[in-house]
């Protein structure tokens, strides 16, 4: 984790895949001790970094590596369908594994699961007030890149 700290000032892609590898072994070692949340693998692991922040700053920067490495949106998706499908985040952090996975979508240049996705959270939470604003950006975002 730490190293990929190091790394992200001069070499985000690098950081990217140092980072995913860690994730990988992370989320290994959650199901072999049937682990179900962020917080259960720090209250026995604990580290330096806290499991629920550093998450977040591999999503972040996963998305400003996809810019250069579009492959990267695949990967991007990959943690955030296995947080919300495995961890059961909850609150905020639930709701950015949520615009991060139709955000992704939508970048990865598949805007229908994006739609879906969204269509589905928005019925079920009309209140979700990020959820209609990360829908807008998508289509804010994706027409200044044309």
């Amino acid at each position: 984790m730490q190293a990929g700290y190091k790394l992200q000032s001069h070499d985000e892609l690098g950081a990217c895949r140092l980072w995913l590898a860690t994730w990988k072994s992370i989320v290994n070692i959650m199901e072999a001790r049937h682990l179900r949340s962020l917080g259960d693998f720090d209250d026995i692991f604990g580290g330096t970094n806290s499991l629920f922040n550093w998450v977040q700053d591999l999503s972040r920067g996963l998305h400003h590596g996809a810019v250069r490495d579009p492959s990267l949106w695949h990967e991007r998706i990959a943690l955030c369908e296995t947080a919300l499908n495995r961890l059961a985040p909850e609150g905020l952090l639930r709701s950015n594994f949520k615009n991060g996975l139709a955000k992704s979508y939508f970048a990865a240049g598949m805007p229908e699961q994006s739609e879906r996705l969204y269509q589905q959270w928005l019925q079920a939470d009309p209140q979700w007030g990020w959820g209609w604003i990360s829908w807008g950006d998508c289509y804010f975002h994706g027409a200044r890149r044309e």
